[in-house]
């Protein structure tokens, strides 16, 4: 009687406990395909992209992308389905980005402002409060989000500074920081796949423009005992592309 090989019956075993699973799993995902929950409530992390106010037909004014790096995004999100695919939304969201300290040290040199340039620099924060309808699909596990927000944000523009030398000299260079707030607007879309009947995971992405204008931001340039400070020229805070995963509970 020829026995099975050894080899053979770890495979063999894969095999019998996928074939026993499949009509198990089928059963599931027929069963949270059909589960209809009306309201989300989304929380998730993730990175926030700074980016050029592309709504704004001048950009003379908006704070290039180059002002600010990649930082991070945290957004508590909850809806609510009023029709078959139409509802309404709301979210809080949170951002952190440091500033851009090569570029204030590439304008230093660029303006002939001396050598041996040292910056310091705080973060960027800005907190937004954003409603708005929402479009929905749900095909199977699967539920896809589209949103257009609009709400108010406060946005806080860091201190910098920075210290060098001029003809051996030493020189400071200081920026003043300000908190500005206004109104903003927001396209985004989510996916979600359900896990259980109150849980999905997901991946959102969001579109923000925030008008927060800085008016009363001064540079003053200290060299020994001798102060200068000047009105820096108004500027806008622009848009930033926020990109997170996170756990959704239904409800």
């Amino acid at each position: 009687m020829t026995s099975t090989p050894t080899f053979f019956r770890p495979l063999l075993a894969a095999v019998v406990l996928l074939l026993i699973d499949l009509p198990i799993f089928a059963q599931k995902s027929f069963i949270l395909s059909h589960v209809d929950r009306r309201g989300y409530l989304n929380i998730s992390v993730g990175s926030n992209l700074p980016m050029n106010d592309f709504l704004s037909k001048n950009n003379e004014d908006v704070m290039p992308r180059e002002t600010m790096v990649r930082g991070q995004a945290f957004q508590v999100q909850a809806g609510y389905r009023l029709t078959r695919h139409w509802g309404v939304v709301g979210s809080l969201t949170h951002c952190i980005n440091p500033t851009n300290t090569n570029l204030i040290l590439r304008q230093a040199e660029a303006a002939g402002y001396g050598s041996n340039w040292q910056t310091n620099a705080k973060l960027w924060n800005c907190t937004s409060l954003m409603a708005g309808p929402y479009v929905t699909f749900s095909p199977g596990r699967w539920m896809l989000d589209v949103r257009l927000q609009g709400g108010y944000a406060l946005v806080l523009k860091p201190e910098t500074v920075m210290n060098g030398d001029i003809l051996s000299l030493p020189m400071e260079i200081k920026s003043t920081s300000e908190e500005r707030g206004g109104l903003s607007a927001g396209i985004g879309t989510s996916i979600r796949y359900k896990v259980g009947r109150n849980i999905a995971l997901g991946i959102h992405a969001d579109y923000v423009v925030t008008k927060a204008k800085f008016e009363n931001l001064q540079k003053v340039v200290t060299l020994t005992d001798i102060m200068i400070s000047e009105q820096i020229q108004r500027q806008s805070f622009g848009g930033s592309l926020n990109v997170g995963a996170g756990v959704c509970f239904l409800f």
